[in-house]
């Protein structure tokens, strides 16, 4: 009990504090006012104090006093642990631990030769440690005036300042200088290593939790698309509430390609890999060799991407040629475990996860020091991924914009007079301007227009949430034909356009009539506007005659 209040009473001289509770130690649980202590004792030693109360911010505090107070001089063995205080196991132990810390003595030239005297000694050999430490314990116990001398084996191992504070003989200048230098940076590196920690902490944290949402997308494409289709391939059946057309096993394939090989080999070969690593992380775990079997999985992942337009393609073709197909896509993405994803959102995945990758794996290897036994994993997996990821984000535009041409055939099915999917037929550019977007393939100028203005956007936008949330009440009509639609104003082949440069933008003329007028635009887009349209007509064959154009007429204030 004496002890206690010794420790008590000289916690709160150093750290000045004042402890109102009887059971101080409770004010300790937070590791503020220990952080503090070890700051009154060795400045500099704490990298940082968090003011959250966060349960990890806390442990953090509590972990930064362990380790300041180990390097001033407790023996490792002498430390609490963070559950001794937390949840309050072993408070005598605590206590203890603070009472070996009071007992250390606290001049800063002691502090700096034992931790200079512990560097050294690393590369001594038994024989030569024995002799330095009598020395050194002889060397404490020294007096003005009756100092004892180093032997010669410490004279040469100690550096001159740590010779100086342990004779007690005035350090020169310049030595001051450069341990004042040497500690700055030791402190630096080590605060630069703490935060490296905590950032790779952070990032193999977000890693799982990605790693997890994507397996679980897979497995709902899976269970609620391509299992249905699977089962009922060749005849039709009514299974819960739900048709599931008659589809074939080729356009299946078609469809989905290795998605269920893919969603298998991530759930039970990198998942269970990747998730005992994190929820038991510590500094030195590796997840380097993780993206090095991803690696090799890499081409399983370039032919579903080399597949995908096909799978856009019959996707396409079946919601047009089979209605039980578009009323089945409608009923799956309706449940409400899917969120209101669609079966495209769904088969992007899978291309959309290697540039994630990439930038989760280039995070990892920027705060990993080339020491740390993960350093040349994660480099060379890093450097792997970058092949991959540079041909599939040339691939990634071509896959949105077959994407992009998919919802545009679905919204104008009944007004379009050509096949936005004909192999030879791509989209080049997008502009949305106020209620009109512009769509730029590379034989064919599109002109859309919403119907909802601006003024009406908040009732529309109500009405559109509304609607969806009637979808599970009515599932026979499709949720897009009650959604705003869109409006084709002009459906034109590039031989007949010509673009004319204005004030900050351009116009559209056919036969020296303006169409349409693009104001207030910025000049980059325009100059791509410019420069794409005339390559595009250029190096177009001009197929379509003036005399059998298609387009539709329309009053030019109705834009």
């Amino acid at each position: 009990m004496e002890n206690e209040q010794q420790v008590k009473q000289w916690v709160e001289r150093v750290a000045r504090v004042t402890f109102i509770d009887t059971e101080w130690w409770n004010e300790l649980k937070n590791g503020k006012i220990l952080c503090g202590l070890m700051e009154a004792l060795n400045p500099g030693s704490i990298p940082c104090v968090y003011d959250s109360n966060a349960e990890f911010l806390v442990r953090r505090n509590i972990q930064f006093f362990l380790n300041a107070a180990e390097e001033f001089g407790v023996p490792r063995t002498g430390l609490f642990s963070v559950s001794d205080l937390r949840n309050g196991e072993n408070i005598p132990f605590v206590i203890q631990t603070i009472h070996d810390l009071s007992t250390i003595p606290h001049d800063r030239k002691i502090q700096r030769a034992r931790r200079q005297i512990i560097t050294s000694t690393k590369s001594l050999s038994p024989e030569q440690f024995n002799l330095l430490l009598e020395s050194v314990k002889a060397s404490s116990l020294q007096t003005e005036s009756n100092p004892v001398p180093l032997s010669p084996i410490a004279r040469l191992t100690l550096g001159r300042s740590v010779l100086c504070a342990l004779e007690q003989t005035p350090i020169p200048p310049i030595v001051r200088i450069q341990s004042v230098i040497r500690r700055h940076l030791v402190l630096k590196q080590y605060r630069q290593k703490v935060r490296n920690l905590a950032y790779r902490q952070r990032v193999a944290r977000e890693i799982l939790q990605t790693e997890e949402n994507y397996v679980e997308a897979l497995r709902m494409c899976v269970e609620l698309y391509l299992n249905p289709l699977q089962a009922v391939s060749g005849h039709g059946k009514l299974s819960s509430e739900v048709i599931v057309p008659s589809v074939s096993k080729k356009d299946i394939r078609a469809i989905f390609s290795d998605l269920a090989v893919i969603q298998r080999f991530h759930e039970t070969s990198i998942l269970e890999k990747i998730r005992p690593r994190v929820e038991n992380w510590q500094p030195y775990v590796c997840l380097g060799d993780i993206f090095l079997e991803i690696m090799s999985f890499m081409k399983i992942y370039t032919q579903y991407v080399q597949n995908y337009s096909t799978s856009m393609t019959v996707c396409e073709r079946l919601r047009q040629t089979l209605p039980k197909f578009q009323q089945f896509l409608n009923d799956r993405q309706a449940i409400k475990r899917t969120k209101g994803q669609t079966l495209g959102s769904f088969l992007i995945m899978p291309i959309q996860r290697i540039p994630r990758y990439h930038l989760l794996l280039s995070d990892l290897c920027k705060h990993t020091w080339p020491e740390h036994p993960d350093y040349s994993n994660l480099m060379k997996a890093a450097e792997q991924l970058q092949t991959v990821t540079d041909e599939l984000n040339n691939k990634k535009k071509q896959v949105e914009s077959l994407q992009r041409v998919s919802e545009l055939t679905f919204e104008l099915r009944d007004q379009l007079k050509h096949n936005l999917f004909e192999p030879h037929r791509k989209l080049v550019l997008e502009e949305k301007l106020d209620n009109i977007t512009l769509l730029l393939f590379n034989d064919l100028l599109l002109i859309l227009i919403t119907k909802n203005n601006n003024n009406n956007n908040n009732r529309d936008k109500r009405k559109s949430r509304r609607i969806r949330s009637r979808i599970k009440e009515s599932l026979t009509t499709s949720v897009s034909d009650e959604l705003p639609k869109v409006k084709l104003q002009y459906e034109l082949p590039l031989s007949v356009v010509k673009l004319v440069p204005i004030d900050e933008g351009f116009t559209f003329t056919v036969n020296g009539n303006v169409i349409y007028t693009a104001h207030n635009m910025r000049p980059k887009r325009i100059n791509k506007w410019i420069n794409k349209f005339q390559q595009l007509t250029q190096s177009s064959s001009r197929k379509c005659k003036p005399s059998k154009l298609v387009y539709q007429l329309s009053i030019v204030s109705d834009f």
